[in-house]
């Protein structure tokens, strides 16, 4: 595998000439245990690997099949080897403090070698160049695979230990310009959570002594196509976008990522059919998650959802947001009927009883979202600027563009 021109005192090296590659830990699966157990040894699998170190959904091995080398220490960096999906093979974590647990058999740990900085690697890790690297050696019949071998030539661009640690502190404080930005953008979530208690109090409870009402005796609530659709798909030009389950985001977003049905589909099955201020909640996946179909969506048709109708009794960014609260979300999940895939029952959904506060403070709550997500557009663009900017940064410190030899 070829590098490139590097700055003089640059050297490209092999991977496994820099470091050590660790395999994981092979157990059988009616040793495993999913909640902790005495002397057995928490495992990460390669879905754990989620840019640093996932600790949620552990599995649990008994402690002697884990060696005293595949504890995971400071600064080694776990990979994903092999997955079911392609997109997770080759990411990697970069450990930040000695771990009392391991790794599993789809997995691996690079350990650097003591004369190179671990972080300087973990950051190469993170670089277009090494996901290109990924994308082109995991081609093939092993698609969802990545060898040990191939891992182990992958070149990297190696500077003096002294640029290597210059290249890291830029890199870092960019990286904390990056993760300011996305705790702003937490905090400009959670202002709509507050604003709404603010304004409507508790909506378990009920602090307000708003009216009750059943969804369906404010709006009407049905359920949109079910069945094979397959034969109704068409190219964009001509068609009516089809929303599914997967256009739901639980923020309230939809994905403009549409599949498009013809026209004549769409015309006939008159029930699905979605208009701007329409409320669409999951029937499966993602159930009871709820959306607002925007007002640039003219005409959309539904498939596998329910639709709550707009209507002059509420507000619906009051409903969706209600909606999408934790508590009633989890009421309407104990909707759910069903054996093999459960979904959102629809005349219970139409029976489900809701708050109704009156509509002028609906109203407000509703101007306020609107200004809450013309700043979250901002920090979107905002991000994707200094995405970019890292980006840009990443390839200039790797090609020896970004500092110089004298550190």
């Amino acid at each position: 595998m070829r590098g490139g021109e590097l700055p003089e005192g640059w050297e490209w090296k092999r991977l496994g000439d820099v470091g050590k590659i660790i395999s994981g830990v092979t157990y059988k699966s009616e040793e495993a245990s999913d909640e902790p157990q005495e002397n057995y040894i928490p495992i990460l699998r390669a879905t754990n690997i989620n840019g640093e170190l996932d600790f949620n959904n552990l599995v649990f091995v008994p402690s002697e099949r884990v060696s005293k080398e595949q504890f995971i220490r400071a600064d080694d960096i776990v990979i994903a080897m092999s997955s079911g999906s392609k997109a997770i093979v080759g990411k990697t974590a970069q450990a930040t403090k000695d771990y009392h647990g391991s790794f599993g058999a789809f997995c691996a740990v690079f350990r650097c070698n003591e004369n190179i900085d671990k972080k300087y690697v973990g950051l190469f890790f993170q670089t277009s160049k090494y996901r290109a690297l990924i994308s082109h050696l995991s081609r093939g019949a092993n698609i969802n695979n990545l060898r040990r071998e191939n891992f182990k030539s992958m070149l990297i661009p190696l500077p003096p230990l002294p640029v290597q640690r210059q290249i890291v502190a830029v890199l870092e404080q960019a990286e904390v310009v990056r993760r300011q930005r996305q705790e702003a953008d937490t905090l400009t979530g959670a202002l709509l959570q507050s604003v709404f208690r603010e304004m409507f109090g508790d909506p378990e409870s009920n602090d307000r002594g708003w009216a009750i009402v059943k969804l369906g005796d404010a709006s009407k609530v049905v359920v949109s196509y079910v069945g094979q659709i397959n034969q109704y798909f068409c190219e964009k030009d001509g068609g009516v976008p089809l929303l599914n389950t997967t256009n739901i985001k639980p923020n309230g977003l939809i994905s403009n990522d549409f599949r498009y049905v013809l026209r004549e589909f769409h015309e006939k099955n008159k029930k699905s059919q979605l208009h701007p201020g329409d409320i669409i909640v999951a029937r499966h996946g993602k159930s009871g998650s709820a959306t607002i179909i925007p007002d640039y969506l003219i005409e959309a048709q539904s498939i596998n959802n329910v639709i709550i109708k707009r209507s002059t009794k509420m507000e619906p960014d009051y409903v969706r947001f209600l909606l999408n609260l934790s508590i009633h979300s989890q009421k309407m999940l104990g909707l759910k009927t069903g054996t093999v895939q459960k979904i959102i029952n629809t005349k219970q959904l139409a029976d489900f009883k809701i708050p109704l506060p009156p509509l002028a403070l609906q109203q407000q709550f509703a101007r306020v979202v609107a200004e809450v997500e013309r700043i979250q557009e901002q920090q979107t663009e905002s991000k994707k600027e200094i995405d970019m900017l890292l980006e840009g940064l990443m390839t200039g410190a790797f090609s020896g563009e970004l500092v110089t030899n004298e550190a």
